[in-house]
């Protein structure tokens, strides 16, 4: 998988801190089709623990998975484009959570789920609120995690929050309601970029449908729940951080502290990867991945 590390080497380099720039370089065209084979390649699984269904799907049987954890959108198939370029070498578990609604209880759940699959050690991929809910995580089963990826995410919400409707009116919104205002304002957006437009394609798709509206709801009050959180008990090589300093929805007070937390870990930065580049950005995503899982230590470039 020398593609990744032929590709970040070409980028710009400050120490630990990467540099990446890509075009959106995948048919827009064919966004859904390419959702839809994902879905198809590697099936949704489902198994109840405690009363609570928890969706996923698996592309291996290795006791290392790269877990996948979303935001608060989508669910686990927002990562389909990596899930179609590495399923075939790494063992990666897309994860849609049931809707538990409280970062500890969630990262509590998660622990017995992934129990139940007979999985030792994880990878852990987190995506905006999934970074977060990894963080935590992280800290209350540290022996669990290998290595931690922070994708566009926050250890302090506070910022965000002072914009935001108070917790309590939110919990009294019928969760449809809130999935249909929500969406209205995200698609309304403008869509500078062909990265943006397969994004609003597959919010529409995915948001609502495959993720219900009560996963949705119970995301988006465990985010209004967020406090802040410690450093994960992890060395400096064992996370990395994936940003950019354009990304809409991480404000520049969050992404700075949050930078400042791991200065010492690896941090790749993908310019005009949004919020989430994994849909925006992927083959940029797929880059990092390869070059801390498939290839050879950063110290040895």
């Amino acid at each position: 998988m020398e593609q990744g590390w032929m590709a970040i080497k070409d980028q710009g380099r400050r120490g630990h801190n990467f540099i990446l720039n890509r075009a959106y370089d995948q048919e827009l065209g064919g966004v859904q089709e390419r959702l839809s084979r994902f879905q198809s390649e590697w099936p949704e699984r489902h198994i109840d623990i405690g009363g609570a269904i928890w969706s996923y799907r698996r592309t291996g049987d290795s006791t290392c998975p790269l877990v996948m954890l979303p935001g608060v959108q989508g669910g686990g198939d927002m990562f389909f484009e990596i899930g179609l370029k590495l399923g075939r070498q790494l063992d990666m578990l897309t994860v849609t959570a049931p809707p538990i609604v409280g970062v500890r209880d969630l990262a509590d759940a998660q622990a017995q789920f992934l129990h139940s699959l007979e999985i030792p050690h994880v990878d852990l991929f987190g995506s905006s609120l999934g970074g977060y809910i990894a963080q935590v995580f992280t800290i209350r089963y540290p022996h669990l995690v290998r290595r931690l990826f922070l994708s566009n995410t926050f250890v302090d919400a506070a910022p965000f929050l002072a914009t935001q409707p108070p917790l309590a009116a939110i919990s009294r919104m019928p969760a449809s309601y809130l999935v249909n205002s929500n969406l209205k304002s995200m698609l309304g957006a403008p869509a500078f970029d062909s990265g943006e437009r397969a994004l609003h394609a597959v919010l529409q798709t995915l948001v609502g449908t495959t993720q219900s509206p009560e996963s949705y709801k119970a995301r988006v009050l465990t985010l209004l729940g967020a406090v802040p959180v410690s450093r994960v008990p992890l060395a400096d090589n064992e996370v990395v951080l994936i940003d950019d300093d354009a990304d809409p929805e991480i404000l520049p007070q969050m992404r700075s502290t949050i930078r400042e937390r791991y200065r010492n870990g690896r941090r790749y930065t993908i310019e005009h990867g949004g919020h989430l580049p994994a849909v925006q950005r992927p083959s940029a995503v797929i880059d990092v991945i390869c070059a801390e899982l498939l290839s050879e230590p950063l110290s040895n470039m």
